[in-house]
């Protein structure tokens, strides 16, 4: 599925009919091939796709290091032909500077822009606390962690305030429980900072938890379904999507709705204190994986004191599995 006649607008990202190939003549290979696209400011774009599908090459050509071969990508009404500081790269490896401090690392873009030594440290110590690496400011990279090096990486670009962010699977060489914690903690700064985001990921999981919708791409560069995640799950648009995404869609689905929006059960003299128990703001599929590693069919949802407001079962979960993927 594709979006026609896109041409370059204002508070938007627009690719229009962009078409990259790489070599010359009979031995040029094309890596994108004729994609239209349009991201809104402030969204936050899943991108993915098998390897080799173009993922990469769109971000590159967005961030204005690839040109396009045919066609025009836009940023804010502009077109974009050079890289600008209004675009930012946060690379799997996060390449910084191991013979400075966390400080000097973030400071270092404002350095070579000119700006004043006591306003870029200022600026470089907000971000860094914002990010909750306040207290490591005169830490050296090989103290830190590799998650704690990645919140660095992702400080450096944003103290030089961009106005979008370009991920290409920024936390694909980390554990899963480091992932899912920075997960979470972009969600937390995308929530405060509504940058505009393209997050590029081999994995439909963190693709479905992050993004307001997501581009899924095929072999040659073609873009396959770009709509919200909800959507994809429920109507994926041919086979290709349907078995990139997997045949447990119900379960994907229960991921993006939570324990507060449903309609919870009486406790009906069951001890609370007997049943697996859970914040609102759990997720359904998340609840799911509560109960069962109880051995528990019920689980009760807990208000911020813990006094409990109802229930739900895994039958009232399996209902709505199956409602929403007929």
């Amino acid at each position: 599925m594709t979006i026609v006649s896109i041409g370059c607008t204002a508070g938007a990202i627009t690719l229009s009919g962009v078409e990259i190939h790489f070599g010359e003549g009979r031995h040029a290979v094309r890596a994108v091939a004729g994609i239209d696209l349009r991201i809104e400011r402030g969204e936050f774009i899943s991108m993915l796709g098998p390897s080799g599908c173009g993922k990469s090459t769109i971000l590159g050509a967005i961030a204005g290091f690839t040109p396009a071969s045919r066609g025009e990508v836009c940023v804010e009404g502009e077109r974009i032909t050079a890289p600008g500081p209004d675009r930012a790269v946060v690379f799997q490896q996060h390449t910084l500077f191991p013979w400075k401090t966390v400080a000097n690392n973030v400071e270092f873009g404002l350095k070579m822009r000119g700006v004043p030594r006591a306003e870029r440290r200022k600026t470089a110590r907000d971000i860094l606390r914002h990010i909750g690496l306040g207290d490591f400011l005169e830490h050296y990279p090989h103290q830190l962690s590799g998650g704690m090096q990645q919140r660095v990486a992702l400080a450096r670009v944003l103290v030089n305030r961009p106005h979008v962010l370009l991920m290409d699977e920024p936390f694909g060489a980390v554990d899963p429980i480091t992932r899912a914690r920075l997960q979470h903690e972009l969600l937390r700064i995308q929530g405060e900072l509504r940058k505009t985001i393209i997050f590029v990921t081999h994995d439909i999981d963190e693709a479905i938890m992050l993004g307001d919708r997501i581009a899924i791409l095929r072999e040659g560069g073609v873009l396959a379904q770009y709509d919200t995640p909800e959507e994809i799950l429920t109507h994926p648009a041919d086979s290709f999507v349907e078995r990139f995404i997997g045949s447990d869609r119900g379960i994907k689905l229960l991921a993006l709705r939570r324990l507060d929006e449903l309609e919870l059960a009486p406790l009906d003299g069951t001890p609370p204190d007997r049943l697996p128990t859970a914040q609102g703001a759990t997720t359904l599929r998340d609840a799911v994986s509560l109960m069962i590693t109880a051995g528990s069919r019920e689980l009760v949802v807990v208000n911020g004191d813990e006094s409990a407001r109802g229930v739900v079962t895994l039958d009232m979960l399996a209902e709505l599995d199956q409602g929403e993927t007929r």
